[in-house]
């Protein structure tokens, strides 16, 4: 029962935010602080859409639960297998950005001495 109220809590704070616009552009979703940060272009590659697109199968697998598979293996164990998948592909494609330098050099502003 909590957790319903919860849900829904959750469902209008999104709506409020307008959420659901971000599915028409995955960088919204996590990453573009991090790209635009590292001096990258702000655009999401096909690696980390598909990291999203595991992260949000993973979320709909741990809600279903037991319900999604019948046998030894269920919807946590897919949430969980998910899950590990995206932070791999998310670290394989990020990782090397945030220990390398930046890939370019911000141009300081100029100011005009009055």
């Amino acid at each position: 029962m909590l957790g319903a109220v919860a849900a829904t809590l959750h469902l209008a704070r999104l709506v409020r935010w307008r959420g659901i616009c971000a599915w028409t552009s995955p960088l919204l979703l996590m990453m573009r602080a991090t790209i635009g940060h590292t001096g990258r272009p702000l655009e999401a590659d096909r690696l980390l859409t598909a990291a999203f697109a595991c992260v949000i199968a993973a979320c709909a697998a741990r809600v279903a639960g037991p319900a999604l598979l019948p046998g030894p293996c269920d919807g946590i164990d897919l949430s969980a297998a998910l899950w590990t998948l995206s932070f791999a592909m998310f670290a394989a494609r990020i990782g090397p950005w945030l220990i390398h330098p930046r890939a370019a050099r911000k141009r300081p502003t100029s100011k005009t001495a009055r």
